[in-house]
């Protein structure tokens, strides 16, 4: 059974999720069973997190809403909808028994991004994805969905986001859980703090994220980053991130998706990556499975 005090294992992919441009429902029902089978997995847990784009779909051809910071909650309510067609691929029942065996939730990094081809042709097409987290409840089979919110500055006009920051929370057994998409964490780095407009879109969106933060007052903080190859890479979100959760009580930890998005070698030891991404070694533990070396 799950210990009294949170515990994560997380699903670490040595490379990329997926190949380029392609949708990925068998790797990543693969990875999952692999992950479930290692006998380095410990007794069941509370949380499974995956890294960010675990599972990649296309994004769908006919949406017709808005994009960017004009996105709305009914906008990405219209993708989790789309978007459950290509989950419950992954998350056949034979899985959910395995997931249900090893761990009380299990996150799921869903992208909806390829691009080219018959999927998407137009330039305005390509021009639009979204970055979602499913939590999936392994004893019901419910999903909780949430999304990405606060996106680096190349996808301000490209990505969907999540507009209800209050489904980046959920409360589980008198506590609250905080999802975040990738480049969300940094919504608590005092370093992005100083140099954004507090009056800016990013100004206003990071305000109600710390709002709810205060209000909530979340236990455990789950991070779904597409790439990590460095310690330093969310290092300082990381640091003012923990300023919001309990002294004694908190955990929290990043998927970890073990390459680098450049194309270049990985810049430090995955080690060193793990160890600086979880809060601690006794109630973050890991299961390794193998992606693709090149994109």
């Amino acid at each position: 059974m799950a210990t009294n005090r949170p515990s994560i294992v997380r699903i670490v992919v040595k490379g990329h999720p997926a190949r380029r441009g392609e949708c990925n429902t068998s790797k990543a029902r693969s990875m999952l069973m692999k992950a479930f089978a290692s006998e380095d997995w410990p007794r069941k847990v509370s949380f499974t997190i995956t890294p960010g784009g675990f599972l990649q779909a296309p994004f769908p051809s006919n949406y017709n809403g808005k994009v960017g910071w004009e996105s709305r909650p009914e906008d990405f309510q219209k993708l989790i909808r789309y978007a459950r067609k290509y989950l419950d691929v992954v998350i056949t029942d034979e899985i959910l028994g395995e997931a249900h065996r090893h761990t009380n939730f299990l996150t799921l990094g869903l992208d909806l991004n390829i691009e080219g081809g018959k999927l998407q042709k137009t330039e305005k097409m390509r021009k639009r994805h979204a970055e979602l987290v499913a939590v999936v409840n392994t004893k019901t089979g419910k999903t909780h969905w949430t999304g990405k919110s606060y996106p680096v500055q190349g996808q301000e006009t490209k990505l969907v986001q999540e507009a209800s920051l209050e489904s980046h929370f959920f409360r589980w057994r008198g506590k609250y859980v905080l999802v975040l998409g990738c480049h969300d964490l940094t919504m608590f780095s005092h370093r992005s703090q100083k140099n954004r407009n507090p009056d800016s879109s990013r100004g206003r969106q990071c305000e109600r994220i710390i709002r709810l933060m205060d209000k909530h007052k979340p236990a455990i903080i789950l991070q779904h980053p597409h790439s990590t190859d460095h310690r330093s890479t969310w290092g300082t979100a990381w640091n003012g991130a923990r300023l919001y959760l309990p002294d004694k009580s908190h955990i929290y930890a990043s998927g970890i998706a073990y390459y680098n998005y450049q194309g270049n070698r990985p810049r430090e030891d995955l080690d060193k990556v793990l160890r600086s991404t979880g809060c601690c070694s006794v109630h973050v533990s890991e299961v390794f499975v193998n992606g693709y070396r090149s994109a």
